[in-house]
């Protein structure tokens, strides 16, 4: 019991690691498409800032890789979401079985003291008739 206890701690140990692995993840390519949209946005407003007339194609083309930036990094974010939800319920699951491993951990402890108490009891009665034995014959011997 104790054994299978310790085995599914460890299997839900391992798949929040990776769990936690893939979240790392996510937060990277967030992070990643937030600086491409920032680097997007600074060329916009270089662009915007020059007396120069802006290039329709140009801002046509940068103006539909923001909006693909916006909706990759809405994507990510929806994902990243959805497995930190994940991490929450699987945390919760190692917990509880991190519990039920201590309450096995803690029967055990408590049924090897009750064991060991009485092996001691058995073998102090055992030495104790061993004890009476012996006396009783030296008594005869003495008579």
């Amino acid at each position: 019991m104790l054994l299978t206890r310790q085995w599914e701690l460890d299997a839900l140990l391992r798949d929040l690691g990776q769990l936690n692995a893939e979240i790392g993840a996510q937060r990277l390519q967030l992070r990643h498409a937030d600086s491409r949209r920032a680097q997007a946005s600074q060329e916009w407003l270089q662009l915007a800032g020059t007396p120069q007339a802006m290039p329709v194609e140009r801002l046509s083309t940068l103006s539909r890789y923001m909006d693909s930036l916006a909706r990759q990094a809405a994507a990510t974010s929806n994902a990243l979401s959805l497995l930190e939800e994940q991490q929450t319920v699987l945390a919760d699951k190692v917990v509880l079985a991190q519990r039920s491993l201590e309450a096995v951990q803690d029967h055990r402890d408590e049924e090897q003291g009750k064991f060991l108490q009485e092996q001691s009891s058995s073998d102090f009665k055992s030495s104790d008739e061993l004890w009476s034995m012996t006396l009783g014959r030296s008594d005869n011997h003495e008579h």
